[in-house]
């Protein structure tokens, strides 16, 4: 069985929507959320933890999944000051129940100061980051893609192609900018979310 050794995975991920989800056409929102299901449930069993940017849409999913897996500290959830009092019940559930913790990030300037403080210090700060998934979503996907690579160059970059939006549009990275195994670039273009899930924690617990 995989395992992961409480090595932390980062996921990027949200539905696309409204005006600005024009841009990342095709999405299916349906399948976002199977393979974010999926992935998380994969790694908690694989022993590895999660670190996400808390976004609204996808922390109820992550919720879920750790409750059904009694996975106790295994999210980590940023957090900008800046949205404080916007913090969503579901991730306040998800720190009082005991399977995560909140990390907030002082504000220091304007929207996008304060966007780009809580994404270096979640990228930069964790030292076991293994992985860094994508999955939807839209320019914040893109940004998140772009951070991992400035500052966490040997981490590899792992967007699931299937389920569209932004992801789709990136192209796979192994560490250092290394090809990945063509195995590998198969199971990122594969709708089989649960298999997918499973073999690319395989793949990185064996990395």
């Amino acid at each position: 069985m995989a395992d992961l050794r409480d090595r932390a995975i980062l996921l990027s991920a949200s539905f696309p929507s409204g005006e600005r989800g024009e841009r990342f056409k095709p999405y299916d929102a349906d399948a976002v959320a199977d393979a974010v299901t999926a992935l998380v449930s994969a790694v908690i069993t694989a022993n590895g933890r999660l670190v996400f940017g808390g976004h609204p849409t996808i922390t109820p999913l992550v919720l879920r999944v750790a409750a059904d897996h009694d996975a106790r500290n295994a999210v980590d959830v940023y957090q900008s000051d800046e949205f404080r009092d916007q913090i969503t019940e579901p991730t306040r559930d998800l720190e009082r129940q005991g399977f995560g913790r909140i990390v907030a990030t002082p504000t220091v300037g304007d929207l996008r100061e304060n966007l780009a403080l809580m994404r270096r210090e979640m990228i930069g700060g964790s030292p076991d980051l293994a992985a860094a998934l994508f999955i939807g979503g839209m320019e914040g996907i893109l940004d998140e893609f772009d951070w991992v690579g400035e500052l966490r160059p040997s981490v590899p970059r792992l967007p699931i192609a299937a389920p569209g939006g932004a992801a789709a549009m990136l192209s796979a990275q192994g560490p250092d900018g290394r090809p990945l195994p063509p195995e590998v670039l198969g199971w990122l273009r594969s709708p089989r979310y649960p298999l997918v899930s499973a073999e690319l924690v395989r793949y990185l617990a064996e990395a």
